[in-house]
C-alpha cells in the first residue's frame, strides 16, 4: 500500500503479522480510496454534501482567539475537512463500527459530520469532541445535532487541559480523530496520552500530517511507534491501525 508502514524490523514481532495488519489497514483504506460505498452510504453521503451548503455558504462572522473576525462559510470551506477526505473519515466509522469514539478539534462540525452520519447509520456508536473556541462550537453543535442531536457530546476548552479527565472518563476508545494543536511535540503528546486508552483493532486519525515539518516529522514519529501495527499516509490524513487482533 502506498505510503503504509509496518513496524517489521522494530519490535521483532514476525513478519506475517506485520502483513496482516497491513493487508488489514489496506483494505478498510480501500473502500473510500476505491469509492466502493453501497447504496445506502452514496445515498447519504449525497444527503451530506447538500448539508454542507449551509456552512460553506453561512455569511455571519464569528471573531476567533487571535480577535480576526471570520465569515463562517470562509473559515468552514479553508479549515475543515473537505468532502474527499470525509468520505474517508465516514467509511472508518462505518467499517470499524466505534462504540466510543474521540475528536480532538471540532472545528465548525465538518469532521464531526461525517462521523456522526456513519453512526447514524450503524445504529451504534457515541463521539465526545473537544472545541477550544466557543463561537466555533456553538456553531459546530447545530451542524452535528442536524445529523444526531444524541450520538455526541461537546465539551469547550483546550484539549491539553481537558484530554486526561475525559479519557479517564471514556475508559477505552476504539476510534480517535486528532486535528488539534497542528504543532509536532502536540501532536506527539496527544498521541502518546491516548494510546493507552485505544481498544484491539481501533483507529487513530490525524489530520494535517503534511502541514508543516513538525507535522510530518510528527507523523514520522506515530507511524513508527511500536503499538502502531500498520500505518497509512493519505496525503493530508494519516491512519494508524492499534493492536490488532
Amino acid at each position: 500500500m502506498k505510503g503504509s508502514t509496518t513496524n517489521e524490523g522494530r519490535t521483532g514481532e514476525p513478519l506475517a503479522k506485520s502483513v496482516v495488519a497491513e493487508q488489514r489497514l489496506a483494505s478498510v483504506v480501500a473502500v473510500p480510496l476505491s469509492d466502493k460505498f453501497s447504496r445506502g452510504e452514496r445515498e447519504c453521503l449525497d444527503r451530506l454534501r447538500e448539508l454542507r451548503r449551509y456552512p460553506q455558504n453561512e455569511q455571519t462572522e464569528i471573531t476567533l482567539m487571535s480577535g480576526e473576525s471570520v465569515r463562517i462559510g470562509d473559515r468552514f470551506r479553508k479549515t475543515g475537512v473537505n468532502f474527499h477526505f470525509g468520505r474517508f473519515l465516514f467509511s472508518f466509522v462505518r467499517q470499524l463500527r466505534p462504540e466510543t469514539s474521540l475528536e480532538l478539534g471540532t472545528g465548525l462540525g465538518s469532521s464531526g459530520m461525517f462521523h456522526l452520519a456513519a453512526m447514524e447509520m450503524n445504529g451504534v456508536g457515541h463521539m465526545t469532541t473537544i472545541e477550544a473556541h466557543e463561537a466555533t462550537a456553538q456553531f459546530a453543535r447545530r451542524m452535528l445535532e442536524s445529523i444526531s442531536p444524541i450520538r455526541f457530546f461537546l465539551t469547550v476548552g483546550f484539549s491539553q487541559d481537558l484530554l486526561s479527565e475525559v479519557l479517564t472518563e471514556l475508559k477505552k476508545i476504539d476510534y480517535a480523530f486528532i486535528d488539534g494543536h497542528h504543532r509536532e511535540e502536540s501532536t506527539k503528546a496527544y498521541f502518546h496520552q491516548i494510546l493507552p486508552f485505544m481498544s484491539t483493532n481501533s483507529l487513530m486519525v490525524f489530520d494535517d500530517i503534511d502541514w508543516s515539518d513538525g507535522m510530518v516529522s510528527a507523523w514520522s514519529h506515530i507511524s513508527g511507534h511500536s503499538e502502531v501495527a500498520a500505518a497509512a499516509d493519505l496525503g493530508r490524513m494519516g491512519v494508524c491501525l492499534i493492536r490488532p487482533d
